[in-house]
């Protein structure tokens, strides 16, 4: 009976160890370390029985190199979970950078628009005086001629000439100080603004206009100044287009040294010597 129950217990446990191998190789192959190496020891407590004491050495072998896999497994999890959250951020990053940038460029689009705006009301506002003046000029002209065939309504039009020729000179005021705004609006005279503020020990160091903005500077200044480039061309004929440049610097009140770099110099002595042979031309010109 002893015998019996005694081959009964170790068929049974014989079974059961057997049962658990099979399911722990099952697990390897599923790669579930975790669960292969608690099945092994679930098996190593069997197998530590004088039944299987020499396949429980093994058995332990084999749970220290699944104790080692499922290390390296987990740390290769953990490394793809960092890997993905380091990808996500970065992207997420990204966005920001791209809507931010995004945001600067609409900004600087839309300030550029409303300069624009700006710029082209100026513009119009200017024309509109220009005109005003002409033809309070062209009225003043008619009034004169009208003023030697009537001579008896001379005060009348002296007087009306007076406020005509006032208006005239407050509309040439307005129109003198929005032709300086429109000037200062432009990049070339905000380069030369630049330029102008240079601090540095040697005058050799001064940066000064280059031959294409010389260009763009003359280009503006002649079409902002045409017509007082052209009455004081009419006036003084013997000027040159630089002498005219020089003046329209000096209007809108730049220094001589200013001016110098605007010529490509860096000695406003340079400027002090144009404007003495500009007065020489002058007086010839009379």
């Amino acid at each position: 009976m002893n015998k019996s129950l005694e081959d009964s217990i170790y068929f049974k446990s014989k079974q059961k160890a057997s049962i658990l191998f099979d399911l722990a190789n099952i697990k390897e192959e599923q790669k579930d370390y975790q669960a292969t190496v608690e099945l092994l020891y679930q098996f190593i407590e069997i197998a530590d029985s004088t039944y299987f004491s020499e396949q429980s050495t093994k058995i332990q072998q084999l749970i220290h190199q699944y104790d080692i896999k499922r290390k390296v497994d987990q740390e290769q999890r953990r490394s793809k979970y960092l890997l993905k959250n380091v990808i996500g951020i970065f992207l997420i990053l990204c966005l920001v950078l791209i809507v931010f940038f995004q945001y600067r460029i609409n900004k600087r689009d839309r300030q550029r628009a409303i300069n624009e705006q700006k710029l082209a009301q100026a513009q119009e506002k200017y024309n509109n005086l220009r005109y005003s003046i002409n033809e309070s000029q062209r009225i003043i002209t008619l009034l004169r001629k009208e003023q030697s065939d009537f001579s008896q309504e001379a005060e009348k039009y002296r007087q009306e000439i007076t406020e005509r020729e006032t208006a005239i000179e407050r509309l040439k005021t307005e129109k003198e100080g929005l032709r300086t705004w429109l000037f200062k609006q432009s990049s070339i005279y905000q380069k030369v603004e630049k330029l102008s503020k240079q601090k540095v020990t040697n005058k050799k160091e001064l940066t000064v206009l280059t031959n294409h903005e010389q260009k763009v500077l003359k280009e503006v200044v002649m079409e902002l100044y045409a017509d007082y480039i052209s009455d004081t061309k009419n006036q003084y004929p013997l000027l040159t287009d630089e002498d005219l440049l020089c003046l329209c610097l000096e209007k809108v009140g730049f220094s001589n040294q200013t001016i110098a770099l605007c010529f490509g110099n860096t000695d406003a002595h340079v400027v002090s010597q144009r404007k003495y042979r500009m007065k020489e031309r002058m007086k010839e010109s009379k």
